[in-house]
């Protein structure tokens, strides 16, 4: 009686080597995704409320400004972000923009590729959340409000179907609670506007 011939992809070594193959090729995607691009310059400063530039960080500082008042949206230059969130943030914020894979470190006010001590980092969809502690509230609060909601949750990341007015409050490696609210990138630019500001 003669055997049925099996193809090698029916076998288990077939189907071993399939499995190996699907997981080689997603990890190469998403590293494409969340590769950081070469081209990029080094960080760059926001200015806080009290109007000056930090001295941390290397690179040329962003024109980020202390947020206005009224509707108008100071900030960023001509063309950095047209798409800045609604809504006036709260006293004292600042604005800066993150080109794709720029991370953010709110203590410092610096923003770039590997910057140490990160609390956001911009990927392919949203926002990844490296804060010590993270969440997601529906809009800007104030310190007491983002204590709650880092009791009660924790999330990881912030896609852009989530943009619009929430925003995320964070514990930085510096033990401060700090919130951040991003904005859609520019269709054009790619730039992405966040505003955020150091609570307590």
């Amino acid at each position: 009686m003669a055997e049925a011939e099996h193809s090698f992809w029916a076998t288990l070594p077939g189907i071993l080597t399939g499995v190996a193959a699907l997981i080689t090729a997603c990890a190469a995607v998403l590293a494409l995704f969340l590769a950081r691009p070469s081209g990029s310059s080094g960080p760059t400063t926001a200015t806080g409320a009290s109007g000056g530039t930090p001295s941390v960080g290397t690179g040329s500082p962003t024109t980020a400004t202390r947020e206005p008042s009224d509707d108008s949206r100071a900030g960023t230059s001509p063309g950095d972000a047209t798409n800045a969130p609604s809504g006036d943030g709260p006293d004292g914020a600042s604005n800066i923009v993150l080109e794709p894979g720029d991370s953010l470190d709110v203590d410092k006010g610096v923003a770039g590729n590997d910057v140490a001590g990160a609390d956001v980092r911009r990927s392919c969809c949203g926002l990844y959340l490296e804060a010590v502690r993270h969440a997601i509230v529906p809009s800007w609060t104030n310190e007491s409000g983002c204590i709650e909601a880092l009791r009660s949750r924790s999330d990881d990341s912030m896609l852009y179907e989530r943009f619009g007015d929430a925003a995320v409050c964070v514990v930085t490696d510096e033990d401060a609670i700090a919130q951040i609210r991003p904005s859609l990138p520019d269709e054009d630019s790619d730039r992405m506007a966040v505003q955020f500001i150091v609570l307590g």
